[in-house]
This record gives structure tokens, C-alpha cells and sequence, in this order.
């Protein structure tokens, strides 16, 4: 991995790992849905000023607009709301690590959906790591 990429990889960690800090302080103040619409709509708004300025304009996407919204609805709108919902009750740094956990789960129902993916020592090994760190992050009290 080059340096550029590994500043990269860093930055989005700290970008991603912040939100819940401010998803947190904006609940304070705001009802859930709002802290959601002013996540996407900064979102959009970024997204929509970067393709502007690169000139490629938004024609190529019409096509698509029906898979994109129901892709954005739930790959984007539908979790943003169940997390931000759930930080009314719990701490962001909670949220934060369930959240992280999503690739393990997405493993684990991978392997028993898909039953072209075979269950090899090495992603059993990757897959109890990854529950052990929770457990350690989480905490466990029997």
C-alpha cells in the first residue's frame, strides 16, 4: 500500500468515525429524520458539485434513476435512519463498533446463502477474530 493510500484510508476512517461523535451531538437538538435529511442532503449536494465540475453532467444517469433510489433508500437512508435512531439509546462509540461489525455478519450470511462459497480455515479464522474483537470492544459479562 502506497503513502498516499494509506493517508487515504486514514482519513476516511477518521471522517467515518467522527460521524457518530456528531450524529450524537446533533441528536441533541434534532429529531433523528432531520439529522438524516441534512446527512444526505450535504451528501448529495457534494456529490452532485463534484460531477458539475468534473463536466460529465448527469445525463448518462437518467437510465438509472429507479435502481439508484431504491439502491440510495436502502444501502444509504434506511441504515442512516436505523443508526441514528438506535443513538438516541446508546453511546456513539457503541454504534460505532456494531456498525463495524457489518462485514462479519455480511460473511457469516454470505456463507449461508450462497452455497458456492465454501467455509476455508483461513475465513473461519478471519471471521472468529473479527467476533472476538467485538466481544473485547464491546465488552462480555457471562
Amino acid at each position: 500500500m502506497s503513502r498516499r493510500h494509506l493517508i487515504m484510508l486514514l482519513a476516511l476512517a477518521a471522517i467515518w468515525g467522527v460521524s457518530f461523535l456528531f450524529i450524537e451531538i446533533a441528536l441533541r437538538e434534532l429529531a433523528p429524520t432531520t439529522v438524516i435529511l441534512f446527512r444526505i442532503a450535504s451528501g448529495a449536494l457534494a456529490l452532485g458539485i463534484y460531477v458539475a465540475l468534473r463536466g460529465n453532467g448527469f445525463g448518462g444517469l437518467r437510465a438509472y434513476v429507479v435502481p439508484l433510489a431504491l439502491m440510495g433508500a436502502f444501502n444509504t437512508a434506511f441504515p442512516f435512519f436505523l443508526i441514528t435512531w438506535g443513538q438516541q439509546y446508546i453511546d456513539s462509540g457503541l454504534a460505532a463498533i456494531l456498525n463495524a461489525s457489518a462485514p462479519i455478519f455480511t460473511a457469516v450470511f454470505a456463507l449461508g446463502v450462497d452455497h458456492t462459497q465454501r467455509v476455508s480455515g483461513l475465513r473461519l479464522v478471519g471471521i472468529l477474530l473479527g467476533f472476538v474483537g467485538i466481544v473485547a470492544l464491546v465488552g462480555f459479562e457471562p
